[in-house]
């Protein structure tokens, strides 16, 4: 660098003033989301609240219309796509009384007995393997 040339930077009083603004404001915004949550954990303790939903809705709120439409077409669509692929897992799918009349259901006390009869079997070392 030759020494006609000059480095601009900010003022040091500007730069110092936008930090300590900065954190106040994150300083605010925790104490203004602790204090919201707070009252949404009461929520889904005592009122059933799903605070999962809650927190996407609040989210598509926040989004235009057309991009919230594609949106939510989209995770219909890719929804569909993992239940069809059974990415969602084990699911609900069939009559509960009606299995249960079938006897396809295990009472807890058949799952405790046989968990009771699996330890009195014992548990086994597994055999050791050539490194």
């Amino acid at each position: 660098m030759t020494e006609t040339q000059q480095i601009n930077h900010a003022p040091k009083k500007l730069v110092l003033s936008l930090i300590k603004g900065i954190n106040e404001d994150k300083k605010r915004v925790q104490s203004i989301n602790g204090t919201r949550g707070e009252e949404i954990r009461g929520y889904v303790e005592d009122k059933h609240l799903h605070a999962k939903a809650l927190k996407r809705v609040a989210e598509l709120v926040r989004m235009d219309q057309e991009k919230r439409d594609d949106f939510l077409r989209a995770q219909a669509r890719y929804c569909e796509y993992a239940k069809e692929a059974g990415l969602f897992g084990d699911e609900h799918t069939g009559d509960l009384v009606e299995q249960a009349e079938n006897g396809e259901l295990i009472s807890l006390g058949d799952v405790m007995a046989q968990n009771v009869a699996r330890l009195r079997v014992g548990i086994n070392q597994a055999p050791e393997q050539d490194a």
